[in-house]
This record gives C-alpha cells, sequence and structure tokens, in this order.
C-alpha cells in the first residue's frame, strides 16, 4: 500500500472518532468543532468520499485552503481523481478558488492521475472545465496524452483529442510524445488513433532522436512498425543520438520481423552506416552479434554491399575470419557479390587472417573459393603462408600449400623475404622440412641481401636446418651475398658457428 494512502485512511479513522465525539457537545459547539475537524481533515475527506455532508461544511468555510495538500504533496482534488469519487469531485469544482492543475510531488495532476487510474468519469468532468490545462507542463512533467498513451487508456485519448486546445504532439519529461509512448510500449489502438490524426507528427524526435519507429525496431514490435511504415510521411533512415536507423537497431537486436518490414520499405538505405565513431551498416551489426538469421535475410536484399569497410578498416569478410564466424564466413562467401579477396586497411585479406589465427573451417571456406587469391600481401609484405610460418600454424601452412595457387617462392614486399628463407631465418626446421617437399620450391632463391636460405641458416647456426636444405636437390653452396660476398661456409666461420662448419666440411664443403 502506498505510504499516501495508508495516511489517507488513518486520518479517516481519526475523523469518524473525532465526528463521533461532538455527538456529546452543545449544538453550538458541535457546528464549529465539525467545520474546524472536516477543515483540518479535509484531503482524508476527499479520500473516502463517504462524508459529502463534512465537505461541503469545509467548503463553506473561509478558513479552507481547498488547495491544501497532504504530507506527499496530493490536493483533495488529486486524491478524488485518483479514487474516482465523482460526487467530491463535482463539489470541489464549485469553489471559486479551487486549482484543477496543481500538481503533487510525482509532479502528476488531477487530469494525468485519472487517466492513468482509468477515472473515466472524473477525466470527463476535469475535461470540461475551462481552466484546466489540458497539455500540462511540456517537458517538466507527465502529461494528459502521453498518460494516456503509457497506460493504453483508449477512452481518455479520445477525449483529450476532442478537446480544442490538445496537442497532440506534445512531449513529456524525458522527451516523448504520446507516439513515441505508445511505440515503446506496443499499444495499437494507441497507435491506429494518433496516426488518424493529420497534425500528427510521425518523424517527431526529442533529445535522444529516438523517433516512433526507431523505438518499435529497438523495442521488436512488428504490428507497430506496420503501422508506421503505412504513413505516407514517415522517414526510414533517420537516425538517434547513437547514429543508429531502424534498421540498424533491428539488426543489432537480430528481430527478424521488424527486419524484413524495414527492408521491404522502398527508401530504406540498406547499407547506411551508424553515424558515429565505428561506422557499421546493418549487417556488420547483425553479424558481429551473431544474428545468423538476420545476416541471411539481410544478404537478400538487391543493393546489399557485402564489401564496405567499417572506421577500423574492416570489410566485413576480413573480420569475420579473424573473429571465427564459421557460419557468417560461410554465408557471406556463397554471395555472389562478394570480394573473397577484399582488403582490410591493414591489406590483410580474409585468408591472411584465417592463416594468423588458425581458424580451419573459415580457412577451408576460402580456399575452395573460385576467385580467392592466395599469395596477396598485408602491407608489412606478408602473406597467408608467411603469416602462418611466423605465428607456427602447422596445419594451416599444410592447407595453404596444398592450394594449387599457392605461389611457394614470393617474396615479401620490404626485404624480399621469401616462405624457404623466413623459416630459416626463424629456426623453423619443421617448415623448412614442409616447403622443401613442395615440387616448385627453389633452393637457391636469394633475398635482397642477396642471402639464399643456406647462407641465412649458416650465420643464425641452425644446424638441423642447414642438414635439411644440404640433402635439397641442387643446392648451391656457393653463393654469396651481395654485400660481404660470403658463402654459407665462410659465414659459419666468420660467426664461430663451429658444428654447422663440421656440417659444411662432411658435406665435402672445405672453402
Amino acid at each position: 500500500m502506498k505510504k499516501s494512502i495508508l495516511i489517507l485512511m488513518l486520518s479517516f479513522l481519526s475523523i469518524e472518532s473525532a465526528l463521533t465525539a461532538t455527538d456529546l457537545k452543545p449544538a453550538s459547539t458541535v457546528n464549529n468543532t465539525r467545520v474546524n475537524d472536516a477543515i483540518r481533515n479535509f484531503v482524508a475527506l476527499c479520500f473516502s468520499g463517504k462524508d459529502l455532508e463534512a465537505i461541503k461544511l469545509a467548503l463553506a468555510s473561509t478558513e479552507l485552503d481547498v488547495n491544501t495538500k497532504s504530507p506527499t504533496g496530493d490536493t483533495g482534488l488529486i486524491i478524488a481523481s485518483e479514487r474516482g469519487n465523482i460526487e467530491v469531485i463535482k463539489l470541489l469544482l464549485t469553489h471559486p478558488s479551487i486549482d484543477l492543475n496543481l500538481r503533487n510531488e510525482d509532479g502528476n495532476s488531477a487530469l494525468v492521475i485519472s487517466i492513468a487510474k482509468g477515472q473515466i468519469e472524473a477525466t470527463k468532468l476535469l475535461l470540461s472545465q475551462k481552466e484546466i490545462e489540458v497539455n500540462g507542463s511540456q517537458g517538466i512533467d507527465d502529461i494528459p496524452i502521453t498518460t494516456a498513451a503509457e497506460y493504453n487508456q483508449i477512452e481518455a485519448l479520445k477525449l483529450l483529442l476532442a478537446h480544442s486546445d490538445i496537442d497532440a504532439n506534445g512531449i513529456r519529461r524525458l522527451g516523448r510524445t504520446a507516439l513515441q509512448v505508445a511505440a515503446s510500449k506496443g499499444h495499437i489502438q494507441i497507435i491506429k488513433i494518433l496516426l488518424s490524426r493529420d497534425e500528427i507528427e510521425v518523424n517527431k524526435a526529442v533529445n535522444t532522436g529516438y523517433t516512433a519507429l526507431l523505438i518499435a525496431s529497438r523495442s521488436n514490435f512488428p504490428k507497430v512498425v506496420e503501422l508506421l511504415l503505412a504513413h505516407d510521411d514517415i522517414l526510414v533512415n533517420l537516425v538517434n543520438f547513437r547514429g543508429k536507423t531502424a534498421l540498424t537497431e533491428a539488426a543489432t537486436k537480430g528481430h527478424i520481423q521488424v527486419l524484413k518490414q524495414l527492408m521491404n520499405h522502398p527508401k530504406i538505405n540498406i547499407n547506411q552506416n551508424t553515424e558515429d565513431s565505428k561506422e557499421k551498416t546493418p549487417l556488420m551489426l547483425a553479424s558481429e552479434n551473431f544474428h545468423h538469421k538476420a545476416v541471411a535475410i539481410l544478404l537478400r536484399h538487391p543493393n546489399i554491399n557485402l564489401n564496405l569497410m567499417d572506421a577500423e578498416g574492416y570489410p566485413l569478410l576480413v573480420f569475420m575470419a579473424k573473429r571465427g564466424q564459421n557460419i557468417i564466413v560461410e554465408l557471406l562467401i556463397n554471395h555472389p557479390n562478394l570480394d573473397v579477396n577484399v582488403l582490410a586497411s591493414s591489406g590483410s585479406t580474409a585468408l591472411i587472417k584465417a592463416s594468423k589465427f588458425s581458424h580451419l573451417k573459415i580457412l577451408s571456406l576460402l580456399l575452395r573459393h573460385d576467385e580467392i587469391d592466395i599469395n596477396l600481401k598485408n602491407k608489412k609484405g606478408m602473406t597467408a603462408l608467411m603469416m602462418a610460418i611466423q605465428k607456427d600454424q602447422e596445419r594451416v601452412a599444410t592447407m595453404l600449400l596444398g592450394h594449387e595457387g599457392v605461389n611457394v617462392n614470393l617474396k615479401s614486399t620490404k626485404f624480399g623475404f621469401f616462405p624457404l628463407n623466413f623459416a630459416a631465418r626463424k629456426g623453423k626446421t619443421n617448415f623448412v622440412e614442409m616447403l622443401l617437399s613442395h615440387p616448385k620450391i627453389l633452393v637457391n632463391q636469394v633475398d635482397t641481401a642477396g642471402m639464399s636460405s643456406l647462407i641465412v641458416s649458416s650465420y643464425f647456426g641452425y644446424a638441423d636446418i642447414v642438414k635439411l636444405l644440404l640433402q635439397a636437390p641442387g643446392i648451391d653452396h656457393t653463393i654469396k651475398d651481395f654485400s660481404d660476398h660470403m658463402t654459407a661456409l665462410e659465414w659459419a666461420q666468420n660467426r664461430s658457428r663451429n658444428e654447422i662448419v663440421a656440417i659444411l666440411n662432411e658435406a665435402g664443403i672445405l672453402e
């Protein structure tokens, strides 16, 4: 039970005791006492509504402040309106000093309270008064029309809209109109009534930028969205303060039915970025939130662009490959408009990212694509194969080396490193062995410094790699680097790699 109601009930009990006690006093004293008691307990009397005579006595007295408030700020009129005490309201309205528009501590007037509680007769009485503020304190408190929308009070809404002074687009505190409030609650009949009005501003948005359509899309009310989309003036691509449209809201939340409705609108911008620091399209947002069905639906739109880049420089395919989202990648890769080799701002492809993070399912999907370019480099000059070697992704390297399009001898952009040279330089014996087994490997290829893989492994002291290279058909131990003009043996001697010197000598390489 509300504290205010409890206080008023206790007050009413004390009134009954006081009025009973007056029966034992002289007539003149009784009358004065009854008037004083009625004045003192005026709000409680309005709460009860049982003792109309006591209320009349109080109203007839010049000592009464008819607008006196309870401890919670409720006047007699507010209390009577909340409880639907019609006869009490009628009496109060006869008093010349009655203030119809006073508000309690919650900012609610008698009219607002009567609407919220569904006291339709009280609402009618109050609206019949010419001093009534039918639009309330807009932007500050709850107002009558938004209250009717919030509590789904259809009859009250009709009464309000019939009033000559009504503002159908009035805003309450927190900046919402009746249409926006109804959209947030899914109140269909309220919305139908409001949309039938010529003056309704269907795209109105205050403070947060949320229109009724944005609210309904975010809240997943398909019937509300349907009604709003049917309005001639609806603007479907407006953004809220987060830079999101109705479509991006629905995509983010995975609201399938709403998504379909919005996509079918002829003016929808299917690829509109969020106007924020991330610049995400609806397709990106649905993908990042793992709404697979929403992604599949968005991909059906004839104007969908899969290859756009977000603010961080990621096209969707590359980002999903990085995150290992197998299902999303599979949906994307089957779309005819996909650029499977699309580059991120870093130069990375989906294949490079899948290789780096060892997302084998995605790697397999990409390698089966007819247009995959397995040899593309990122801005550091690294191919997917070199990335696999760097990250010790042996299974990835095996899959890449098994692809018919792989260029096993491709050099990096910056230093001219190539896979065999790179593996030898990093001491990765297992990868050297894998590369040497490839039929197109060039064992004597040199980097930009003129260093062959044999020179590199001798220089860094990787004995096992030197042994493997010496077994490779056609290995040339006489190659010299470009700057110091030294062979593998000379570098091993220069750097005191005695074990490697011995290995080279045993192979018949003496000078």
